[in-house]
């Protein structure tokens, strides 16, 4: 294989302008899914809570942050991942690494789907109580799935590490 072209059946054929578009187009959306993933996650939401007062203005920061992120996340595995059949001999994903994509997409439909707007309206819940008993009861709640979500985020930035390290 020389620098100008891809192996086909032994022989070198000229590498199209639009294949290397497709392949730079891919390699830009893992990086920048991954990227992102742990750009909100590991620094702009920790950031958040410790820079913004009150509390409830970083939180309302880093659901708005994580919202954005997840729309960067599904925009860059539609592209990733329509991508990868017909890039396949070039960026050498294995079936496990498309099954760890896989994987991030549907943790991050978990989060953004599921647990996203189950968290916010805990919070809904917990401005509009004055009972304390009520408001402990929903922030502990409120923990449990701060808990889960935060659970399910280490393993996409893990996943997102293994697969970009793999990937060539």
């Amino acid at each position: 294989m020389s620098n100008d072209g891809i192996s086909v059946g032994g022989a070198s054929a000229p590498e199209s302008r639009v294949e290397r578009w497709l392949l730079a187009l891919y390699r830009l959306a893992l990086t920048a899914w991954v990227g992102c993933t742990w750009t909100v996650g590991l620094l702009a939401a920790p950031l958040a809570f410790a820079v913004l007062t009150p509390r409830s203005l970083a939180g309302t920061f880093a659901s708005h942050a994580f919202y954005w992120q997840s729309i960067v996340v599904f925009v860059c595995a539609a592209i990733v991942l329509a991508l990868h059949k017909r890039l396949e001999r070039r960026v050498h994903l294995t079936r496990v690494s498309v099954y760890m994509l896989l994987s991030m997409v549907g943790l991050a439909a978990i989060q953004q789907f599921v647990l996203g707007p189950w968290m916010a309206s805990l919070r809904v819940e917990m401005m509009m109580h004055s009972s304390p008993v009520v408001q402990e009861s929903l922030a502990t709640q409120f923990g449990a799935l701060h808990g889960v979500s935060a659970v399910l985020y280490a393993a996409q930035c893990v996943l997102g590490a293994i697969v970009v390290a793999r990937s060539r």
